[in-house]
């Protein structure tokens, strides 16, 4: 199994970390709320680039190769649109 990619893999990597900075100095830590910014920032980055990504849709598909991933991404946010409701 690979990597989710340049979005997912960085959101699961600030994560992770903060994760682990929890685990070892503890939740009420400050190194942990710094952590958690990071990881708060960089996931509303993923997520404004996904958006970003589904709008431009026709037209990286128009004039760009980049068409192939852009319709899988457009089938999954479709996909977890009808599972979540």
């Amino acid at each position: 199994m690979g990597s989710g990619g340049m979005p997912s893999s960085h959101a699961a990597t600030v994560m992770g970390l903060a994760a682990s900075i929890c685990l070892k100095e503890g939740p009420e830590s400050s190194l942990f709320a710094i952590a958690m910014v990071l990881a708060v920032v960089v996931i509303i980055l993923v997520m404004c680039l996904l958006v970003i990504m589904v709008r431009k849709y026709d037209m990286l598909t128009k004039f760009s190769p980049l068409g192939e991933i852009m319709q899988f991404v457009k089938m999954e946010t479709k996909t977890k649109k009808f599972f979540d409701g």
